[in-house]
């Protein structure tokens, strides 16, 4: 099944090549299958229900949402667990190389957390800072948030603490788990290595080949499950645009496959592991290649990511969409 939108999407045009999205649990049901949109440097943002409504719209010029103004474009967002629930309610707001970072919970667009000097003793003052919410504990729950600063070694886990304070978990100067973060394209995301929960953390270097993924072990530690210098599951992770994500190809609810494509060249693989230290192919579109469900993949600055199309609680849908055009996709594996 494949879904797509090319002019107005709930009202929200992407006509802008700043444009971001992300999925959202907004009725913090498990599901996140609330679409955000927003535009840095603007104030506009949107927040679509599963039939393509707008909850939330701000149009352009805005005033952002929950008192954080996204009036910079060096703004950024993403869904995060706040209440220790097992849903992405709340909507992450920074603002990498001046501190400044603001929780809010989605629904009332209130904001439950804001600080001017960084979180948990990450500072968030280099403009390549960049977030990701994380299952630390293998709970089932990403209530955690994981931040790194790239080209530089620093990497932060942080918790959040029942007097609303956060707190550091895990610091890194040189990186976690034997992967350095010392190029400035590092990239990291959540994965589920097998265990049903995304307390994993992937992390690629594109251009390279390199890709690791680490595990927390006794002590606080985090070693490597997984190393390549040649990509991963036959993806060559050659290209310096080469983006990643985790995704559940197998509609179960977590995200333990990767997706790799490559904006500009219509490449767009899916890698699932097939024994420890192993990864295989289940959908291999090479470059140049005509991308998927469709969606050709054919410009650089293309995105993507796991989304619950359905409103089943699962990951097997994915969002692909190109800022400044007005396109949008929704694609589904079919079974």
């Amino acid at each position: 099944m494949r879904t797509d939108w090319r002019n107005r999407l709930g009202g929200y045009d992407l006509h802008s090549t700043a444009d971001k999205s992300f999925g959202l649990d907004f009725l913090s049901t498990g599901k996140l299958d609330h679409i955000v949109l927003y535009r840095p440097g603007t104030g506009a943002v949107f927040i679509l229900n599963p039939a393509r409504q707008a909850v939330v719209g701000v149009g352009d010029p805005g005033s952002g949402f929950g008192g954080f103004d996204l009036s910079s474009p060096a703004d950024l967002a993403l869904a995060f667990d706040f209440g220790h629930t097992g849903h992405l309610d709340h909507i992450v707001f920074y603002r990498p190389g001046t501190g400044l970072i603001t929780i809010v919970h989605a629904a009332t667009g209130t904001a439950v957390f804001t600080s001017h000097t960084g979180i948990g003793g990450y500072d968030l003052k280099s403009p390549s800072d960049i977030g990701l919410a994380f299952d630390y504990g293998s709970t089932g729950k990403q209530d955690h948030l994981v931040f790194y600063r790239p080209g530089v070694g620093t990497i932060f886990i942080l918790t959040h603490n029942a007097d609303n304070s956060f707190s550091a978990v895990y610091t890194g100067s040189t990186g976690i788990g034997g992967f350095d973060l010392m190029s400035p394209v590092d990239r990291v995301f959540a994965f589920d290595y097998g265990d049903g929960h995304a307390d994993h953390l992937a992390l690629y270097r594109p251009g390279t080949g390199i890709i690791y993924i680490v595990a927390l072990e006794s002590g606080n530690s985090f070693s490597a499950v997984f190393t390549s210098t040649t990509g991963v599951g036959g993806y060559d992770l050659s290209s310096a645009g080469d983006l990643a994500f985790g995704y559940d190809y197998d509609g179960i609810g977590t995200p333990n496959y990767i997706a790799l494509y490559r904006p500009g060249s219509g490449a767009f693989w899916i890698a699932q592991q097939n024994a420890p230290g192993s990864f295989v192919p289940v959908y291999a579109q090479g470059a140049p290649g005509s991308g998927i469900a469709g969606y050709d993949l054919s410009s650089p600055v293309d995105r993507a990511y796991a989304f619950d199309a359905q409103s089943l609680g699962l990951l097997n849908g994915i969002a692909l969409y190109r800022p400044g055009t007005g396109a949008f996709w929704i694609a589904v594996r079919q079974s």
